[in-house]
């Protein structure tokens, strides 16, 4: 089609593109009066939400944009604020904010609700953001029966280790007379201690006696001395076999207090808590910023302008269908250029009779 046909084409129906124009605009702001409003955003911070559970049992993860999107969250959030959840699910969209670290696994999500008002939008999203937290820890924590199932067996092995490791202190101290060897060992030490205080100060009685006292007096005295240093030597003997013992002792021990922790850890875990923490310890969700009203210029301006392209669109298309289905008149210039030569003269239309033969 020559481009001076579609001007002259636009030229006598341009009212059309008008008409389109103005009702695309009226458009746009009725899509912004249903669909538009005011829109809050809040941030969660979902800390961790890989990481493996302990002892190798991993219940399947739900994500945060997963929950946002689900028919349960519409209910508990519908429920608070007296809206319908079809309502809720056409006001509520979540968003995954991008980040500059690649090796970061705790993702950011913008929750955003949209209402008709600023305090409409802020309710919506500080609901939604609360409820959200609390079904995401719902779905992500194991169940307590399938915890316990699954660590029945380490249990079950680490109770047998504990048991085994306490029978074999019990008989090696019932062996050994070796009951609390740790502190018979710092017993002993002690009066060996105080045995050789006493033994030193007789050998010098004893010496002492032999230059200035007399006979009986030495005797009595190297009587005491020999006494005392058969009871040190008696008493060295002891210590040396229970300090003997006290490696043999320690590993026994050690055995049993590495046991009794695995089955009490094990045992924690079975009743959902480690640490003094309920489980999952993944399922841990921050609330970085509160809802906060955004500003809608942006998407204002995108619908507007979406509208008025669409509008044109439309205009240009009616105006090129109108001049393909619009005979064109055939003027003496458009025959003229047809043929390719000038116009001699002009026949004009002959005209009916007015009245009979």
């Amino acid at each position: 089609m020559e481009p001076k046909r579609y001007l002259r084409t636009l030229k006598t129906y341009s009212y059309i593109p008008a008409a389109l124009i103005v009702l695309g605009l009226i458009g746009v702001f009725m899509y912004q009066q249903i669909y538009g409003g005011q829109q809050a955003q809040a941030t969660v911070a979902v800390l961790d939400p890989l990481t493996t559970r302990p002892a190798g049992y991993q219940q399947a993860q739900v994500t945060m944009d997963s929950v946002v999107h689900t028919q349960a969250l519409d209910q508990l959030v519908g429920a608070r604020i007296n809206k319908s959840p079809d309502w809720v699910a056409g006001h509520l969209s979540v968003s995954v904010v991008s980040t500059l670290s690649g090796l970061n696994v705790s993702p950011l999500y913008a929750i955003r609700g949209t209402a008709p008002t600023k305090a409409q939008a802020l309710q919506l999203t500080n609901v939604a953001v609360e409820e959200a937290r609390s079904l995401y820890i719902q779905l992500n924590t194991p169940d307590p029966a399938d915890v316990a199932l699954a660590l029945a067996p380490q249990v079950k092995d680490a109770q047998t280790r504990t048991n085994a490791a306490r029978a074999a202190l019990a008989a090696f101290e019932l062996k050994y007379n070796a009951i609390d060897l740790t502190t018979k060992i710092g017993s002993q030490r002690n009066l060996v201690s105080s045995l050789q205080l006493t033994y030193y100060q007789a050998q010098a009685d004893t010496a002492a006696s032999s230059v200035v006292g007399s006979y009986t007096t030495y005797a009595a005295a190297k009587a005491r001395s020999d006494t005392l240093g058969a009871q040190l030597t008696a008493q060295n003997a002891v210590l040396t076999h229970l300090v003997s013992l006290e490696d043999q002792y320690g590993q026994l021990a050690l055995a049993l207090q590495v046991a009794d922790g695995d089955l009490v850890s094990l045992q924690e875990l079975q009743q959902g808590q480690i640490n003094g923490q309920v489980l999952p310890l993944t399922a841990d969700v921050k609330i970085v910023d509160g809802a906060q009203i955004q500003s809608q210029l942006l998407w204002y301006l995108l619908t507007y302008s979406v509208g008025l392209i669409l509008a044109l669109l439309l205009g240009a298309s009616a105006i090129y269908a109108i001049a393909l289905m619009t005979k064109e008149r055939q003027t003496a210039e458009v025959v003229s250029s047809a043929f390719g030569a000038p116009i001699l003269a002009r026949v004009p239309r002959a005209s009916a009779p007015s009245g009979g033969v």
